[in-house]
Protein backbone atom coordinates (compact mmCIF):
# COMPACT_ATOMS: atom_id res chain seq x y z
CA UNK A 1 0.00 0.00 0.00
CA UNK A 2 1.20 3.59 -0.77
CA UNK A 3 0.86 6.31 2.02
CA UNK A 4 -1.57 9.17 1.13
CA UNK A 5 -0.06 10.72 3.79
CA UNK A 6 -2.09 14.05 3.09
CA UNK A 7 -3.61 15.83 6.10
CA UNK A 8 -7.01 16.75 5.19
CA UNK A 9 -8.95 19.56 5.80
CA UNK A 10 -11.30 19.49 8.21
CA UNK A 11 -14.24 21.09 6.98
CA UNK A 12 -13.86 19.16 3.75
CA UNK A 13 -12.90 15.55 5.79
CA UNK A 14 -15.67 15.72 7.99
CA UNK A 15 -18.67 16.77 5.22
CA UNK A 16 -18.23 20.12 5.21
CA UNK A 17 -18.32 20.23 8.52
CA UNK A 18 -21.46 19.28 9.28
CA UNK A 19 -22.25 17.74 12.70
CA UNK A 20 -22.31 14.02 12.99
CA UNK A 21 -25.66 12.69 15.07
CA UNK A 22 -26.42 8.97 15.51
CA UNK A 23 -29.81 9.24 13.69
CA UNK A 24 -27.59 10.59 10.63
CA UNK A 25 -25.89 6.69 10.31
CA UNK A 26 -22.77 7.15 11.88
CA UNK A 27 -21.09 4.13 13.45
CA UNK A 28 -18.61 5.06 16.47
CA UNK A 29 -15.02 3.11 15.82
CA UNK A 30 -13.04 4.26 18.73
CA UNK A 31 -13.96 6.42 21.80
CA UNK A 32 -12.05 8.24 24.68
CA UNK A 33 -13.28 8.93 27.81
CA UNK A 34 -11.57 10.73 30.94
CA UNK A 35 -13.11 12.03 34.15
CA UNK A 36 -11.97 14.85 36.21
CA UNK A 37 -10.08 16.15 33.49
CA UNK A 38 -9.46 18.98 31.81
CA UNK A 39 -9.45 16.34 28.17
CA UNK A 40 -9.75 13.31 26.45
CA UNK A 41 -8.36 11.58 23.17
CA UNK A 42 -9.52 9.07 21.07
CA UNK A 43 -7.44 7.29 18.33
CA UNK A 44 -8.10 4.35 16.01
CA UNK A 45 -7.80 2.56 12.72
CA UNK A 46 -10.67 2.12 10.46
CA UNK A 47 -10.66 -0.06 6.96
CA UNK A 48 -12.50 1.51 4.46
CA UNK A 49 -13.90 4.23 6.22
CA UNK A 50 -16.10 6.56 3.76
CA UNK A 51 -17.13 9.50 5.57
CA UNK A 52 -15.01 10.35 9.10
CA UNK A 53 -15.99 12.93 11.26
CA UNK A 54 -15.64 13.57 15.78
CA UNK A 55 -17.97 14.06 18.51
CA UNK A 56 -17.44 15.37 22.02
CA UNK A 57 -19.96 14.92 25.12
CA UNK A 58 -19.48 18.55 25.92
CA UNK A 59 -18.19 21.97 24.40
CA UNK A 60 -14.64 21.59 23.54
CA UNK A 61 -11.38 22.63 21.75
CA UNK A 62 -10.61 19.53 19.25
CA UNK A 63 -7.01 19.04 17.35
CA UNK A 64 -7.63 16.15 14.89
CA UNK A 65 -5.62 14.24 12.33
CA UNK A 66 -6.13 11.65 9.70
CA UNK A 67 -3.52 9.46 7.63
CA UNK A 68 -4.85 7.15 4.87
CA UNK A 69 -3.72 4.73 2.85
CA UNK A 70 -4.50 3.45 -0.44
CA UNK A 71 -3.71 0.74 -2.56
CA UNK A 72 -1.13 1.36 -5.77
CA UNK A 73 -2.78 2.92 -8.29
CA UNK A 74 -0.99 3.05 -11.73
CA UNK A 75 -1.72 6.83 -12.81
CA UNK A 76 -0.56 7.98 -16.18
CA UNK A 77 0.14 11.55 -17.18
CA UNK A 78 -2.27 14.02 -16.97
CA UNK A 79 -4.61 11.39 -14.89
CA UNK A 80 -6.20 12.27 -11.73
CA UNK A 81 -5.93 10.53 -8.47
CA UNK A 82 -8.85 10.81 -5.99
CA UNK A 83 -6.84 10.84 -2.46
CA UNK A 84 -9.94 11.14 0.05
CA UNK A 85 -11.00 8.78 2.87
CA UNK A 86 -13.86 7.40 0.99
CA UNK A 87 -11.41 6.04 -1.38
CA UNK A 88 -8.38 4.99 1.16
CA UNK A 89 -8.42 1.23 1.89
CA UNK A 90 -7.48 2.67 5.57
CA UNK A 91 -7.00 5.49 7.82
CA UNK A 92 -5.67 5.74 11.09
CA UNK A 93 -7.51 9.19 13.13
CA UNK A 94 -6.70 10.61 16.29
CA UNK A 95 -8.74 13.54 18.05
CA UNK A 96 -7.87 15.13 21.00
CA UNK A 97 -10.51 17.55 22.76
CA UNK A 98 -9.71 20.24 25.78
CA UNK A 99 -11.79 22.16 27.57
CA UNK A 100 -11.75 25.13 30.20
CA UNK A 101 -13.36 23.60 32.57
CA UNK A 102 -12.87 19.79 34.72
CA UNK A 103 -15.20 17.34 34.37
CA UNK A 104 -16.24 14.24 32.44
CA UNK A 105 -15.55 14.47 28.92
CA UNK A 106 -15.97 12.13 25.85
CA UNK A 107 -14.83 11.64 22.40
CA UNK A 108 -15.89 9.49 19.66
CA UNK A 109 -14.27 8.76 16.13
CA UNK A 110 -17.39 7.77 13.84
CA UNK A 111 -17.71 6.65 10.46
CA UNK A 112 -20.42 6.66 7.81
CA UNK A 113 -19.91 4.58 4.63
Amino acid sequence: MTPLGVPLVLAATFLGGSLATAAAGWTPFATGKDSNAYGARATGDVANPGALAARVSKTADVRWSITCYGETTIVKPGQILSLSSSTATKCTVAADATTQQAGTIRVDLLRKR
